[in-house]
């Protein structure tokens, strides 16, 4: 399990993890492996989104050194963390469950985050359909998501009351999560790209413009930035050029 010990109601970060970039210990039976995202998620929009792209990254970045999974699970929201999920399902060759808790981005709309009809919500409204439509089944914990999870594509949607897997007993907010079946894959990881390598060239430059400007305000040391804009670049290229291969006849170009 990749997870963040961040707390979504306190926006706080338990003291045994606190100050420390990633942390691995096993809570019955389950490795739980628990990755750096940044804090005082309450305090603006941009804190939220901040907290979103460096849980995409951190996570991203552990999940694909783990050993092979049988099956992959993301749980959404965040809807960036559902990128994840087509990217590790190409890079371990097993399928891919999307756990949906509340339905984005019109959730984002009745809290007063986005406009209906903006070009944010536009964007946002291709991934969360892209993902539904392209993960091996769609889990949800009520009936009265069903309908608007199939609305946005999914084909096969399962009703799963409660947590599909459990929280740590801190009551962490659980992220993404991965069953996992050693580093060595990464080799194989990379060899997997190259049938989308040349979509990923094309598709990443605007990708990492938008990355240095949501970065540029954050008071965080160069290195880091590099990291994350580096990281995030590399799946959000990688999971946009798996989506646009799925159009009829894109894979002849990209």
């Amino acid at each position: 399990m990749v997870s963040t010990p961040l707390n979504y109601m306190t926006g706080e970060v338990p003291a045994r993890y606190r100050g420390r970039p990633y942390v691995h210990e096993r809570i019955d039976g389950i490795d739980h492996h628990w990755v750096w995202a940044s804090g005082r998620i309450h305090a603006s929009k941009g804190r939220r989104v901040a907290n979103y792209g460096s849980f995409v990254a951190a996570a991203g970045l552990r999940s694909l050194s783990l050993p092979r999974p049988d099956v992959i699970l993301v749980s959404s929201p965040p809807l960036p963390v559902g990128l994840l999920g087509p990217v590790l399902a190409r890079r371990y060759r097993a399928p891919w469950l999307l756990e949906v808790r509340d339905i984005w981005p019109e959730s984002a709309v009745a809290v007063g985050w986005l406009a209906e009809g903006s070009s944010a919500y536009r964007v946002l409204d291709r991934v969360a359909r892209s993902l539904a439509g392209s993960a091996a089944r769609v889990v949800v914990p009520t009936p009265g998501l069903v309908e608007h999870v199939r609305a946005h594509g999914a084909v096969g949607v399962d009703v799963v009351p409660g947590p599909v897997v459990d929280t740590a007993p801190t009551g962490h907010t659980l992220r993404l999560l991965a069953l996992p079946a050693t580093f060595e894959a990464l080799v194989a990881m990379l060899d997997r790209m190259q049938g989308d390598a040349y979509g990923i060239f094309l598709v990443h430059y605007p990708i990492v413009l938008w990355l240095q400007y949501w970065l540029f305000d954050y008071d965080l040391p160069a290195i880091v930035k590099a990291a994350l804009a580096f990281v995030l670049a590399v799946i959000f290229s990688w999971g946009v050029t798996a989506i646009l291969r799925k159009i009829p006849g894109a894979s002849h170009v990209l």
